[in-house]
């Protein structure tokens, strides 16, 4: 059992750098925020807000039910050069080529993916693997 002090040591000052910061600034991301070329900071109210880099471009829905599903998609993501993100309601930005990233996220609903295409034709390819494996919602 932890004395009052140091409960409030451990809640408030032992926290991961992208809790504090709000993006991450590590090369290898949990994937828990966003990373920091994601983002673009914003002071509102005395909160930093995130907002994504790529708003506006191609987005599509997505639903898993099993880990293989989750396990295939961060697969083919992975092997994209284009830059994809997934977004869990209005608070959470991942990588989705994070396997872990992706199982941190509520995945009992579905999550909006955004797609930055950097090579030509692998938006509609990544679409097409989506819709055969079955994961896009509708």
């Amino acid at each position: 059992m932890l004395s009052e002090e140091w409960e409030y040591i451990v809640k408030n000052y032992f926290l991961p750098k992208c809790e504090v910061t709000g993006f991450c600034s590590e090369k290898k991301s949990c994937g828990r925020n966003p990373k920091k070329e994601f983002v673009q900071m914003s002071k509102q109210f005395g909160k930093y807000q995130l907002k994504s880099r790529y708003k506006g471009d191609k987005k599509m829905r997505v639903k898993f039910s099993t880990v293989e599903e989750v396990q295939n998609f961060a697969a083919k993501a992975g092997t994209m050069e284009s830059d994809i993100t997934i977004h869990s309601g209005n608070r959470y930005i991942i990588d989705g080529k994070s396997l872990m990233g992706i199982f941190s996220l509520d995945l009992s609903s579905p999550l909006e993916i955004e797609f930055l295409e950097k090579k030509q034709g692998e938006e509609e390819e990544f679409t097409k693997f989506c819709k055969a494996v079955g994961v896009m919602a509708e």
